[in-house]
């Protein structure tokens, strides 16, 4: 990925993780007795303000100067105010003849300082000349007070019945309201004016949360049900909407919503840990748990600019810290440890790290810096692991319990820790951090090297134990530089302590040139990596902008390109890649084709190419494969008698040479079959002469028939001419080109005794003859006609004598003779040339 980082007012070659911070000052103060402080707060102009408890007399001037106090017996509420350099402001005390106890202060942005404990019997919580008394009802009660910005007596209030209620923790909200929590028992009425509020507990100490108004009027208090043991509310903060934090312990089954839904916890042990997040009604968000089967606490909480909750405490034995379906186990090294847990703004479970010895070791205080380093203090006792990671950092107390403060970053991974102590108990109880100083205070007994580093710096109790307020301060001169950091996903911050992926303005620290803290704010705009489709619908390939050639479809490829802002612009490529067609058109045609590219092919033909579009709309091409079959024509001769069915299915009577018939050939074409017909028709008319029967068909076969005997074949009657002997009926079987046929009986009928004994008349000889014949007769004939056996007359003349020379071609031919009585006698005369 690429990254655009631009820095100003900053060189990366000084940039170096926050070095650890140096003692800047520290206050201590009390008496013969033990003096403790409870919480430490900061103020407008940088004051620190404390509560806490002291005994007798006590100087709480930590300069030369004197500023005593003396209690109006047992123990009483104390409230100091130092500027930011340590130096003695004011300090004021409330309380009544018996033990009280200041537990919480919060300082709203006038200086205005409000106090929170219990108190018993009756007490004066007007710390000036006048007196504002406050009486319990029973055992402990709680206490609400205001002071001004120079101490000055503004109101009290308290709370109670006639069992233990005490005040853990105020807050001031973004409207300058009061928050209170604390633990009662019975029935407490919460509202300190006329009107009544009653809240009343279940079983033990139940956990309670009230707005008040700057006034000291109710706004809204309410209740959170233990429905077997208690709940005690350690701590209290505000997320920057205003929303509520409630971190403590508790016993048994609790239900953390206090309306009228219900949302039950139940401890896994003695005591489990617990923060809850509320609106600024108190309406319920979320609630988590988490501890082992021993006693596990969560004393304090804070809140990183992102809306993540950091919370510390301690534990003992074997305790999952997820709250969740989840496990997160940690076991302590003995006795109790120190832990440090993470969840997001929705309360999801983000993790959690412990620390610590054999020994017992607590953490009591939480702060984080405006760059979300998170800071912790407490105590431990002898030898201890503060790094919870995979490196070590142990530390050994100096002989009773010594004081740490330890950092680390808003991911839990360990940064470094500093211990202030000596042979007796440091304890340290309360913490705050602001943009360069850490804040703790606490109690010390004896002398105490306030140095955490190889310096010494010692301070000594007046009694038996005395109050401390300790400044660690990380530099002397820190640095402060804004710089614009421009991304494309992205971006470590300079310390490399943070990811930043949204824009927006962030806070880091580093160490400087000097060696001090230089404090960033980074400006960091994030440029959107931004993504295309690059669609394409193409022929036979793309060559892309990645300098490849695809040949077919591809949804996968992808190349990276840098937009206007100098980042990633990821395109991804859809691509369709549509063929180009080759191919054959195969056609079998007869004689021609027209193919498409619009020509006629007479011959066959594989080189025509045609190219077209395809329904893509991608070149393509035809490549033609034509084979030409061809028509065929046929003669079909054919010779048949009188008449001829032809494949036409038509008879045919004669000559024919022009009817055609078409038939499809081998090769599937035309076959043009013409007929070629011939009708050798025989002539079957015959002509009669007398006795003679000529046929009318020359050149023919010939056989003459006797009708009345039943068509019998008259011997040696074969010739075109017949000569009949005797009346009767006759015909003939002619035959003329193969074609045979049987004429009609022709009937002869009136042949004379002359006509019939003709051969007993005359006679030719020889017969046949090559062309001279001589008449041999007993009569005498003055004429002869010779006629071919069409009938048709060849020749005659008179007969002179009776030899005549007959000059004609070979064939039969009828000789007829006539005598002087005008009858005429025929016969058959055969000329044989041969």
């Amino acid at each position: 990925m690429k990254h655009i980082l631009t820095f100003l007012a900053v060189a990366w070659s000084s940039l170096a993780f926050a070095q650890e911070p140096d003692l800047d000052w520290v206050s201590t103060f009390g008496g013969s007795s033990a003096e403790a402080v409870a919480a430490i707060e900061i103020g407008p102009l940088g004051e620190v303000y404390t509560v806490g408890t002291f005994t007798g007399t006590v100087d709480f001037n930590p300069g030369v100067a004197v500023h005593n106090l003396t209690t109006n017996g047992g123990k009483d509420i104390y409230i100091s105010k130092l500027d930011k350099h340590g130096n003695f402001i004011w300090a004021r005390h409330m309380g009544s003849p018996v033990n009280d106890f200041g537990l919480c202060l919060a300082v709203d942005d006038s200086g205005n300082v409000y106090t929170s404990g219990f108190f018993r019997e009756t007490a004066d919580f007007d710390p000036g000349i006048d007196s504002f008394f406050l009486t319990s009802v029973g055992n402990t009660e709680i206490f609400l007070s205001k002071l001004d910005s120079s101490g000055a007596f503004q109101w009290a209030h308290s709370f109670g019945d006639s069992a233990g209620d005490m005040g853990f923790d105020v807050d001031i909200t973004p409207g300058g309201n009061v928050l209170l929590t604390g633990q009662f028992w019975h029935s407490v009425d919460f509202d300190p004016d006329t009107s009544t509020h009653v809240l009343t507990a279940l079983s033990g100490g139940d956990m309670f949360l009230g707005s008040y108004l700057p006034g000291g009027g109710l706004d809204w208090a309410k209740a959170f049900p233990s429905a077997t043991r208690y709940a005690r509310p350690n701590h209290l903060t505000q997320d920057d909407s205003a929303n509520i934090y409630i971190t403590g312990l508790f016993h048994g089954q609790v239900d953390f919503d206090p309306d009228t839904a219900t949302y039950e916890l139940a401890s896994a042990g003695q005591a489990d840990a617990f923060v809850a997040k509320y609106d600024s009604v108190g309406n319920l968000y979320w609630a988590q748990r988490w501890g082992s089967s021993a006693l596990d606490l969560a004393y304090a909480s804070a809140i990183d600019q992102q809306g993540n909750v950091f919370v510390t405490g301690d534990f003992a034995g074997y305790a999952d810290f997820d709250p969740s379906t989840g496990t997160d186990y940690h076991s302590s090294a003995g006795g109790t440890d120190g832990f440090l847990t993470r969840f997001n703004w929705a309360g999801d479970f983000l993790g959690a790290v412990t620390w610590g010895g054999t020994q017992d070791d607590r953490s009591e205080g939480i702060g984080i810096d405006p760059w979300n380093g998170v800071y912790v203090c407490g105590w431990f006792l002898g030898s201890a692991d503060f790094d919870p990671g995979t490196g070590t950092t142990s530390l050994t107390s100096f002989g009773g319990r010594d004081a740490y403060v330890s950092k680390f970053d808003t991911s839990l991974s360990f940064q470094w820790v500093q211990r202030f102590g000596d042979v007796n108990h440091v304890y340290c109880y309360d913490m705050f951090t602001d943009s360069a100083n850490i804040y703790t205070c606490g109690g010390f007994l004896d002398s105490c090297d306030f140095d955490p580093d190889t310096s010494d710096y010692y301070k000594t109790s007046v009694g038996l134990a005395d109050a401390f307020v300790h400044k660690l301060q990380g530099c002397n001169t820190p640095s402060f530089s804004n710089i614009s950091l421009y991304t494309c996903d992205t971006v470590v911050s300079p310390s490399g302590n943070y990811v930043w992926n949204e824009s927006g303005t962030y806070n880091d620290v580093v160490e400087n040139v000097s060696g001090c803290d230089s404090f960033i704010a980074a400006s960091v705009t994030v440029y959107p990596i931004d993504s295309s489709i690059d669609t394409h619908e193409v022929c036979g390939g793309l060559m892309w902008i990645d300098s490849i050639f695809y040949a077919q479809s591809n949804n996968t490829a992808t190349i990276t390109l840098s937009n206007s802002n100098g980042c990633d612009s990821l395109v991804f490529l859809d691509l369709t890649v549509n063929p180009s067609f080759y191919t054959t058109d195969s056609i079998t045609s007869c004689d021609s084709a027209t193919w498409i590219d619009g020509n006629t092919y007479y011959a066959n033909n594989n080189t025509a190419l045609a190219p077209f579009a395809s329904s893509a709309g991608c070149d393509s091409v035809h490549t033609l494969a034509l084979t030409i079959n061809y028509t065929t024509s046929a003669d079909d001769v054919q010779v048949a008698c009188d008449s001829f069915t032809w494949i036409d299915s038509n008879t045919y009577h004669s000559n024919n040479n022009s009817a055609v018939h078409i038939v499809e050939n081998a090769s599937g074409c035309d076959s043009i079959i013409t007929l070629d017909l011939t009708i050798n028709a025989v002539d079957t008319s015959i002509s009669i002469s007398g006795a003679t029967l000529t046929s009318s068909q020359s050149g023919g076969t010939y056989q003459w028939l006797n009708c009345d005997s039943g068509m019998v074949a008259i011997t040696s009657a074969t010739f075109q001419m017949f000569m009949a002997s005797q009346n009767g009926s006759y015909a003939l079987v002619v035959g003329s080109d193969g074609c045979f046929d049987t004429t009609a009986c022709n009937q002869v009928v009136g042949l004379g005794v002359s006509d019939q004994n003709a051969q007993n008349v005359f006679s030719i000889y020889p017969n046949p003859t090559s062309g001279s014949i001589e008449i041999r007769s007993l009569h005498s004939f003055d004429a002869y006609q010779i006629h071919d056996l069409a009938g048709r007359l060849l020749q005659r003349g008179e007969i002179a004598s009776s030899n005549l020379n007959i000059v004609l071609p070979t064939g039969l031919y009828v000789l007829s003779v006539v005598d002087n009585m005008g009858e005429t006698f025929s016969e058959l005369l055969v000329i044989d040339r041969f």
